[in-house]
């Protein structure tokens, strides 16, 4: 597919960096190019076509973050893993960064980016989705097994060291999906015996032993990464939800302290408000909902049971 066909989306809330964005891409080949302020802008638009690439800002002013926007769209499968997505923030906050991660973006650009290095992201995340385009067609079919087939057969052929990196996660998550834990905890290991500073390895190690039920050693995993700026939210949310799942509800309050007002993701402050209401807490509850979100909408979901809420997050 040729540049001027490709299908793209821009999501960026300061009106001139996002005029920038539309007049690179144009100067790189592209001809089907949208442009938006906000997620519910993209969400209405994709009622009427599908992307192939998404260019997304994390900071949206006083709307959802990029990654909320992604979520959203992916539980609704108006984005799927046939769409290109690319993260494009001046965000270097660790907690941000780490967020963004958690979606699977296939590239992050941090502002300021040069042109260059725009058009070399761009390109080399179109070609590799390109290459992983059959993969990702029986993902979004939910056809695991063949998936996995025909990834192993790339991953046979390839040469190169990059693409075998991208090839070697996106197996993992495939075994994940088709609840192969224990072989998914094998490849994560050994990616990260190769470097134990891959973050994403650790965070899919630790997803798997959980899944596969070595529940000790996932909490002990975790511990370790409460200590790193970078990690210790997330490590914290997941430790009060395991905590929470045994009923251990001031354990989880515990976990859930470590983690600063102003870091309270949205699931994050519906566990925080579900913590305080198992503990007959209910005013603290409705105070913190009150703090987040649409109260109404967010109380329905506190009542969800316990095991609900740990699904969500694992």
């Amino acid at each position: 597919m040729s540049l001027a066909k490709v299908k793209v989306a821009v999501v960026e809330d300061n009106g001139m960096a996002r005029a920038n964005i539309r007049n690179h891409l144009l100067d790189m080949g592209f001809g089907h190019i949208s442009c938006f302020s906000n997620g519910r802008e993209l969400k209405a638009n994709l009622k009427n076509q599908k992307l192939d690439l998404l260019l997304m800002d994390f900071h949206l002013g006083q709307n959802k973050n990029g990654v909320e926007v992604i979520q959203d769209l992916q539980k609704q499968k108006k984005i799927t893993h046939t769409t290109c997505v690319m993260f494009i923030t001046s965000d270097r906050l660790p907690l941000i960064i780490g967020q963004i991660v958690d979606v699977h973006p296939e590239a992050l650009v941090v502002k300021p980016y040069t042109i260059r290095n725009l058009v070399k992201n761009i390109s080399s995340c179109l070609n590799l989705h390109k290459y992983l385009m059959p993969v990702y067609e029986m993902m979004d079919e939910e056809n695991y097994p063949q998936a996995l087939v025909l990834l192993d057969h790339l991953l046979g052929q390839n040469t190169l060291p990059k693409k075998k990196s991208a090839l070697t996660k996106l197996r993992a998550r495939l075994l994940t999906k088709l609840g192969r834990y224990a072989e998914a905890a094998v490849l994560y290991r050994l990616i990260l015996e190769r470097s134990d500073k891959v973050i994403w390895a650790k965070w899919g190690l630790i997803q798997n032993l959980f899944l596969d039920e070595h529940i000790e050693e996932s909490e002990t995993l975790l511990r370790d990464l409460t200590f790193s700026e970078l990690t210790s939210v997330k490590a914290c949310e997941w430790l009060a939800r395991i905590s929470v799942n045994n009923n251990q509800y001031n354990k989880a309050e515990n976990y859930m302290h470590q983690i600063r007002e102003g870091e309270l993701s949205i699931p994050a402050a519906r566990l925080k408000a579900y913590i305080y209401q198992a503990q007959e807490r209910g005013k603290e509850a409705i105070t913190l909902l009150e703090k987040s979100v649409n109260l109404t909408a967010l109380f329905a979901n506190v009542t969800m049971k316990y095991h609900s809420i740990l699904l969500a997050v694992i």
